[in-house]
C-alpha cells in the first residue's frame, strides 16, 4: 500500500506554499497528496492539482454548518468562533476525507501530517518509515522541555490550565504536530482526537497533540530528535537557541556544502519544519525547489 500525505492551507498565495509543493515532488516521494483547503482561491486550487494534489475544499464545520469564512489567524479568535480556527479544525476534515476514502476502499499504509507553508522536503519520508518507524506513531521532537519554553508553556496553560500542565506537562519534552507520521488507521483515530480535544479551544493543536502521545496514545509512540533526524523544528533548535541556551537537549541542525540540513552525525532529515526562520536559508532553499 502507498503511504499519504496531507496537509491543510488556509487564505495563500502559490508563492507561499510553492516549496513545500515542489520539494515533495522532487524528493522521490510515490504515495497520494492530499491538501485540506479552507478560503483558497480557484487558481490556487487549479495550480495545486496540476501537480497532482487531491484538494478537498472545505465549506462546513464539523456540525456540518455552512461557513463563509475559517479563520486563519488565531489572533481573531474568541469563544463565539474558536470552532472555525483552521489549526484546530483541520484534523476533524483530515478525519472525515480519511473516513470517507476509506469507506470506499482506498487504503493507505502510513500517513504523514505536515503544516504546509514552512515545510520542506529533503528526501522521501517514506524511506526513512521504513527503516527506522518501530511505533503507530512518530512524534517530533522540539528536543526542549515544556517548563523551559515559553512560547509552548503559556499554549500549554491557556489551553488546558496550570493544573493539567503541572502534572502532566511540566517535565514533558515537547514535540511538534507539524510533521508527524502514523499508520492510517492509528492517524485516522488521532485525528478525530485531537479535533475532540481542541473544541472551542484557543490555538490548542500542538498542546493536545503533547497530551494524546503521552497518555493514551504513550505505548504507541516513539519520539524523534535530532538524533534520529526525522524533522527538524528549526524554531526551537535554531532560532530559539539564544534565550534558552542549554535548555535545548541536542545540538542544532546545520545546513551542509551540498545545501542539505543535517543533524550532528551528517543524517539529511526528510522534513525541514521553519526552516525560512534562519536569515539567509529561506532564498537558499526556494532557489533550490523554486520549479
Amino acid at each position: 500500500m502507498k503511504d499519504l500525505v496531507i496537509g491543510a492551507i488556509g487564505d495563500y498565495q502559490f508563492e507561499q506554499i510553492q516549496n513545500w509543493v515542489n520539494s515533495l515532488n522532487k524528493c522521490g516521494f510515490k504515495g497520494d497528496k492530499i491538501l485540506i483547503s479552507y478560503n483558497s482561491n480557484k487558481e490556487l486550487i487549479a495550480e495545486l492539482r496540476t501537480n497532482d494534489i487531491e484538494v478537498y475544499e472545505i465549506s462546513t464545520d464539523a456540525k456540518g454548518q455552512v461557513v463563509d469564512k475559517f479563520i486563519t489567524n488565531s489572533a481573531q479568535v474568541n469563544a463565539s468562533n474558536a470552532h472555525l480556527l483552521v489549526h484546530n479544525v483541520r484534523f476533524f476534515h483530515m478525519w472525515q476525507v480519511l473516513c470517507q476514502l476509506r469507506s470506499e476502499g482506498r487504503t493507505f499504509n502510513r500517513m504523514i501530517h505536515t503544516d504546509v507553508r514552512d515545510i520542506i522536503f529533503q528526501n522521501n519520508p517514506s524511506d526513512w518509515l521504513d527503516m527506522n518507524m518501530t511505533s503507530e506513531i512518530v512524534s517530533p521532537s522540539e528536543s526542549v522541555e515544556y517548563w523551559n519554553e515559553p512560547w509552548n508553556r503559556d499554549n500549554f496553560r491557556r489551553s488546558f490550565g496550570d493544573i493539567t500542565f503541572m502534572n502532566l506537562a511540566k517535565d514533558m519534552l515537547v514535540s511538534n504536530v507539524g510533521s508527524f507520521a502514523a499508520n492510517v488507521d492509528t492517524g485516522i483515530d488521532l485525528c478525530l482526537h485531537l479535533y475532540l480535544l481542541t473544541v472551542g479551544q484557543w490555538h490548542s493543536d500542538q498542546p493536545a497533540f503533547n497530551i494524546i502521545v503521552n497518555t493514551v496514545y504513550k505505548d504507541r509512540t516513539q519520539w524523534a530528535g535530532t538524533k534520529e533526524y526525522w524533522a527538524a523544528q528549526i524554531g526551537a533548535l535554531i532560532e530559539a537557541r539564544p534565550k534558552l541556551g542549554d535548555t535545548i537537549l541536542e545540538p542544532a541542525p546545520i545546513m551542509n556544502d551540498d545545501g542539505y540540513v543535517v543533524n550532528e552525525d551528517g543524517n539529511v532529515f526528510p522534513i525541514l519544519h521553519q526552516y525560512e526562520r534562519v536569515p539567509g536559508w529561506y532564498d537558499k532553499l526556494t532557489e533550490k525547489y523554486s520549479s
